[in-house]
């Protein structure tokens, strides 16, 4: 029956011609005072003992922490299965997010493991994102860490040189018993091998700049001699001086280059025999001896402790300074490429 329709009513009563035909004052008060109770006393929540509103929403959120305990006691089992040596409680950490889909008080963290697990099903594919925080995360952190690992090492080594521990450990190392991983003395090798790149290498490229300095400082002591002040004025004999020098100059500057060549293959030839290892050997090692002896000099010591100590310094002013300079997003960018065109 329209005529006993609540909606008809509802629509009558509200309507602009009703009200203003029977009096908008009138009616509303008649309906603050015969409707509005009973749309007050039709809407009701309990009260708990706390004088809060009762919460009954984990009844509902039971039935699906039923569902998820039962999937998170399924998922430790098969973990402590395929893995024997992890206990059930390494196996539950190994998936600590789906502890909040347990607790009904941190429902509001529920949506970390729903997440993790829409990553893991990639619907859809959170990989990008999760990408991008990380290069975010790394740029920020990477320079403080470099900087606070770089900055210990160098204090520690600093603290090492000027207590004289460094210095003890280097000297006496000779005495002590060596841990040897691939039966070669790396000391000497290293040393062969500067010796052969100082022979053969930088020696010859040296040898303009000898003879330049060489022929300056024989010039110069002809110049300041009588004798060869004399010579100048004999006629047919004035510029032998000169060519004496020059070939001077050519002798020393080849002997300067040459010869530490012709020893050093001397010296190889030598050490091929039994013998001449063993002098080697000895020489080697009184060589150490030596050095150490004169290095540990209280005199020697303190100056290279204080040299080492002050170009530590400044590696780590210099090494800070250009660190803060480095783009770290371009580095992190660098190192995406390269893991594109590695294999996998």
């Amino acid at each position: 029956n329209p005529q006993d329709s609540a909606k008809e009513s509802f629509q009558t009563f509200w309507s602009q011609d009703y009200l203003t035909k029977k009096g908008w004052q009138q009616e509303i008060a008649w309906f603050d005072s015969r409707i509005a109770p009973l749309f007050a006393a039709n809407y009701y929540r309990k009260i708990g003992e706390n004088s809060e509103f009762q919460d009954n929403f984990w009844l509902l959120d039971l039935p699906f922490i039923a569902i998820f305990a039962i999937e998170f006691l399924g998922r430790t089992y098969l973990i402590s299965r395929r893995h024997p040596s992890v206990t059930w409680r390494a196996a539950m950490l190994w998936r600590w997010y789906d502890i909040f889909l347990l607790i009904p008080a941190w429902r509001l963290l529920r949506i970390l493991p729903v997440t993790i697990r829409i990553h893991q099903a990639k619907m859809p594919d959170l990989q990008p994102i999760r990408q991008q925080i990380s290069r975010g995360f790394v740029a920020n952190f990477a320079q403080e860490l470099t900087e606070v690992v770089v900055i210990q090492l160098i204090n520690q080594m600093q603290q090492s040189i000027a207590t004289g521990d460094l210095a003890k450990q280097l000297f006496q190392s000779q005495q002590q018993r060596y841990l040897d991983i691939n039966n070669i003395n790396e000391i000497e090798a290293i040393a062969s091998r500067l010796v052969q790149v100082t022979v053969y290498k930088v020696l010859p490229q040296l040898q303009p700049d000898l003879e330049a300095l060489l022929r300056y400082n024989i010039e110069l002591f002809l110049k300041q001699s009588p004798l060869y002040q004399g010579f100048q004025q004999v006629p047919g004999i004035g510029s032998l001086p000169a060519k004496l020098a020059e070939q001077l100059v050519a002798e020393l500057s080849k002997l300067a280059t040459n010869g530490p060549q012709n020893a050093y293959e001397a010296f190889k030839t030598a050490s091929e025999d039994p013998a001449g290892v063993q002098l080697s050997n000895q020489l080697v090692q009184h060589f150490g001896q030596a050095l150490g002896t004169e290095l540990q000099r209280e005199q020697t010591l303190q100056e290279i402790q204080l040299l080492l100590g002050d170009f530590l310094e400044e590696f780590k002013i210099n090494y800070i300074q250009r660190l803060s300079e480095e783009d770290f997003e371009k580095i992190l960018e660098q190192a995406k490429q390269l893991q594109q065109i590695a294999p996998r």
